[in-house]
């Protein structure tokens, strides 16, 4: 993991330390620099300096503005644009896409650059027109200059004349002001800092994103430059970049030796006039598979398989036990694909129509589950679970159950039953829905407002809970696992407290809370709620606590084996046949009564 980090690490402190002197495209080219230019590129960069300093888009639309600014606006603009879709492809991108090694550091979009000048003096660095500098003299003389040096490399130090301090560094600068001042003056110290370095004019040529004339600071490096002009284009290189001064080769460069190797070269500045000219890239070869950084990589010619597994990070942990490479070798109308072994890759010269699998294994990760237990247990709280674990397990780890709780209460909510309850609330809520819609204007089918209402009404009162309805017996499950429950991660279990309680809820002219007893039959706890109302439906429906329903039907000579207990629900519902334009015998009626009955033998029951 050190490894793959410190090289990012470094270059991330190097673009730190040098973008801060990056200074926006300068409204004044200089002369001498233009003429020394191709005249194509100088046309170019005279269109780019017509540009004002307000914002693309002001200027676009502004009745003076000629046609040739106009169309170089618009291309500006469309690159720019262009740049920011690339970066959200680049980011809903999924993990088997491959993007190109490095296009990440050059990823910021480049619009517009404001000037920033805070001076942090590398060694190397060499003084020369433009540059601010603070002279403060301390002991028989006590004085403060803020001085610029002069166009012929000169500084003029009030009183004590001119010195040459071009192409000296700061601390050689130091040595000749402090020599010139001891000349005429005795007891006098002095300091020398740079307040202000000065502004260089660089050209970016050929495969830059955003090619052109860039003014920045005299600090500035070949990365931090690249930076501001976009970064690399598509069809630019990272390993070929070379450095001109005066129309001469200064040195080339491989970027590839800061990104993966974290190998800064020392001789990277610039100086103005300076051109730094990016190179068609020629390899691209895709890496995939066992390696930790899989990307698209450039290759040079002659370089190996050994070279690009470097690129790439190296091989992975996923790769231990196999020992070798697949290579997917392209001609012009067909491939070959060749298993390279392990001892042969520094042998393997890669092509550029190569593609790179490396093969590996990885196993899956092995996560905790746990589920939750509350209520009338001697610990509640949450458990870790594995494979096959079961709720008399649980009940077990807990402590077992406290005096008092309420085994045929005990409630096991789970998310997949959840989400099968709000689907077919769903389905019921859009097949009312539905009908109700069709039916409006068919003879015999009068459908007023209040059944639209009563089905919006219906399903915003649900509130799904996703509870498994079991029957669980602690002890026979203790002597025959095949009546016990197994558990998955994610369950949800509440032991409740015995309460000789019986709930009387929906059309009862006084629904209440009746205390339980043994002798009351379901018709003592309909007459104790003052009745049904007249629009109740005519059946009602009897909740256990163990979470399961049936039908209580009303007419006489009905048969009904209904059992109450205490914490049974007795729910009596409306009856959709009784609500104004509607006719019960008509076939919405059971659609939405068993819409009703549905929702009430799910939703009933609280925690």
């Amino acid at each position: 993991m050190l490894k793959k980090i410190l090289p990012k690490l470094f270059l991330f402190c190097f673009l730190y330390l040098n973008t801060e002197f990056v200074f926006a495209q300068s409204s004044s080219l200089d002369e001498d620099f233009l003429e020394s230019l191709p005249p194509s590129v100088k046309d170019e960069l005279e269109l780019q300096n017509e540009i004002k300093e307000e914002s693309d888009l002001e200027q676009l639309f502004q009745s003076d503005t000629s046609q040739k600014t106009n169309k170089y606006i618009l291309e500006k603009l469309k690159s720019q644009l262009e740049e920011l879709e690339n970066r959200l492809d680049n980011t809903n991108q999924n993990e088997n896409n491959l993007t190109r090694f490095g296009s990440e550091i050059f990823s910021s979009l480049q619009s517009t650059f404001t000037p920033i000048n805070v001076p942090v003096v590398p060694s190397e660095y060499f003084l020369g027109f433009g540059d601010k500098l603070s002279v403060s003299f301390y002991g028989q003389l006590s004085e403060n200059y803020e001085l610029f040096i002069n166009r012929d490399g000169t500084l003029t130090v009030p009183e004590f004349g001119k010195i040459s301090l071009n192409n000296k560094t700061l601390d050689e600068a130091r040595n000749e002001i402090r020599k010139l001042i001891n000349e005429s003056a005795i007891g006098v110290n002095v300091e020398l800092d740079l307040i202000e370095m000065r502004e260089i004019q660089v050209a970016v040529l050929g495969r830059a994103k955003n090619p052109g004339i860039y003014t920045v600071s005299a600090n500035s490096n070949i990365l931090s430059i690249l930076n501001i002009a976009g970064g690399i284009s598509d069809s630019g290189s990272f390993r070929s970049i070379a450095l001109m001064r005066d129309g001469k080769l200064i040195s080339k460069y491989d970027l590839y030796d800061i990104f993966v190797f974290g190998k800064l070269p020392l001789n990277m500045r610039v100086r103005s006039g300076d051109v730094i000219l990016v190179d068609p890239v020629k390899k691209l070869i895709p890496v995939t598979g066992g390696v930790n950084l899989p990307a698209i990589y450039e290759i040079k010619d002659g370089e190996s398989l050994q070279d690009l597994l470097k690129f790439a990070g190296d091989l992975s942990d996923s790769f231990k036990g196999f020992n070798y490479v697949e290579v997917k070798r392209y001609s012009v109308d067909k491939y070959q694909i060749t298993k390279v072994q392990k001892d042969n890759f520094n042998n393997y010269i890669i092509n550029s129509r190569d593609s790179v699998l490396v093969p590996y294994y990885q196993s899956d990760p092995i996560f905790l589950e746990e589920v939750t237990i509350s209520g009338m247990v001697n610990k509640p709280g949450k458990y870790f679970i594995q494979d096959g674990e079961t709720l008399t397990d649980l009940i077990n780890k807990a402590g077992g159950y406290k005096e008092g709780a309420y085994e045929f209460g005990i409630s096991l909510f789970r998310e997949s039953a959840l989400n099968t309850e709000r689907e077919f609330a769903e389905l019921n809520y859009a097949e009312a829905v539905n009908y109700i819609v069709s039916s409006l204007g068919r003879p015999g089918v009068n459908i007023g407002p209040q059944a639209l209402d009563f089905v919006v009404e219906e399903l915003r009162s649900r509130r799904s809970k996703g509870r498994l309805v079991m029957d669980y017996d602690f002890l026979a499950a203790q002597q025959n696992q095949a009546l016990d429950i197994e558990l998955i991660h994610g369950d949800q279990i509440y032991v409740p407290k015995l309460e000789r309680v019986v709930y009387l809820v929906g059309e009862f002219h006084n629904p209440a809370n009746h205390t339980f007893n043994p002798s009351s039959s379901i018709k003592d706890y309909v007459h104790a709620s003052g009745g049904m109302k007249e629009d109740a439906y005519e059946n009602l429906i009897v909740i256990d606590p163990d979470g399961s329903s049936s039908l209580y039907k009303t007419k006489f000579f009905a048969n009904n084996d209904n059992t109450i207990y205490p914490g049974s629900v007795i729910y009596a519902p409306r009856d959709i046949g009784q609500l104004d334009g509607i006719s019960y015998a008509s076939a919405v009626a059971p659609i939405l009564s068993s819409l009703a009955l549905s929702l009430a033998s799910l939703n009933s029951i609280s925690d």
